[in-house]
């Protein structure tokens, strides 16, 4: 079967999701429990040098709960759930650089850890979608409909986005505020371990905490490695370095599952995402039959090509990120 298939070089920032987009994600809310406690219409957040980052996730934590969601009470969200740990925003919701590092504390600081590694993903995957014609940096955002009320079960679609990046990110945030609502209401019914350990505040906080971020928090075994791959299906994926895990695909009752494994260990079919939809996966091994093949080109024969793209006879395999970088990494 004949195969056609396009292999591109690519540009990633060295930068990652924080540095590039200073935490400014609009974040468009929508729904009759919105239209009830705010009024109609858009409600984008507020701009990057605002202090109120935070409260479109406080609604949605807020709405989750069945809580009425007052000034008040969303500002109680925010104080709770940040300027905490190792990566809850633990220099502020106005420092979302700084969104976190390390080891996580206990369980708030892990569900802000998954919400992270959600970010880091985010740009792993979509980097070049957020770039316009001309190279810089495109708006980054997403809708999000509130489905229910008071009375009715509640929960919140990212499907009305029309962009998979704007729906994946948007599952990001709803996976991180379904968490956060869930470890709020077991600690509502007297489960200490779900609720916030005032040690783990930092001096960013309205509780005056004393949370050492650069004593506690450094990065460990993971540094020096090139993260560039993700594994798993939004909001439950992760960036990796193919050098020291592989993601592993296994088949159970006919639903694929993706975890990361340490590098030769899987016992089902390594596989990678096909860039540009990180939800589909082809077999590793392609990419280094792609590879074999490029080596047969000369370094004349690739300065003699004047454009950005080759065309080979290889189908889909040549979207696996590692092939992204090939034409750049044969000519230098």
């Amino acid at each position: 079967m004949k195969l056609i298939a396009t292999i591109f070089t690519s540009t990633f920032a060295s930068t990652g999701f924080a540095k590039n987009y200073n935490g400014a994600i609009k974040r468009n809310l929508s729904g009759a429990w919105l239209d009830e406690n705010f009024g109609k219409g858009q409600r984008y957040f507020p701009d990057t040098i605002s202090s109120t980052k935070f409260e479109q996730i406080a609604k949605m934590v807020a709405f989750l709960e069945g809580k009425e969601p007052t000034e008040e009470y969303l500002q109680q969200i925010e104080d709770d759930q940040t300027s905490y740990g190792c990566y809850c925003w633990n220099k502020g919701v106005e420092n979302v650089q700084e969104l976190g590092g390390g080891q996580h504390m206990d369980k708030i600081d892990s569900v802000c850890s998954k919400l992270y590694r959600c970010y880091k993903c985010i740009d792993v995957d979509y980097n070049l979608d957020y770039k316009n014609n001309k190279g810089a940096l495109a708006e980054l955002g997403y809708t999000a409909i509130f489905i229910g009320d008071q009375v009715n079960e509640r929960s919140i679609n990212c499907e009305f986005n029309g962009k998979t990046s704007s729906e994946n990110l948007c599952r990001c945030d709803v996976d991180f505020a379904e968490s956060i609502a869930q470890l709020r209401s077991e600690c509502n019914a007297g489960n200490q371990e779900s609720c916030p350990d005032l040690k783990y505040y930092t001096p960013y906080s309205k509780f005056d905490g004393n949370f050492d971020y650069d004593a506690s928090c450094r990065l460990r075994a993971n540094q020096g490695q090139e993260r560039d791959q993700c594994c798993g299906i939004y909001p439950n994926r992760r960036s990796y370095d193919k050098e020291v895990q592989e993601c592993c695909q296994t088949d159970l009752f006919e639903v694929f599952k993706y975890k990361l494994v340490p590098k030769d260990t899987c016992q089902g079919k390594v596989v990678v995402s096909v860039q540009g939809n990180p939800n589909e996966y082809i077999p590793a091994q392609s990419e280094n039959e792609i590879l074999e093949i490029l080596r047969v080109f000369t370094l004349r024969q690739l300065i003699q090509i004047k454009a950005n793209v080759i065309v080979v006879e290889l189908g889909k395999l040549a979207r696996a990120p590692s092939t992204q970088k090939v034409y750049k990494r044969i000519v230098n």
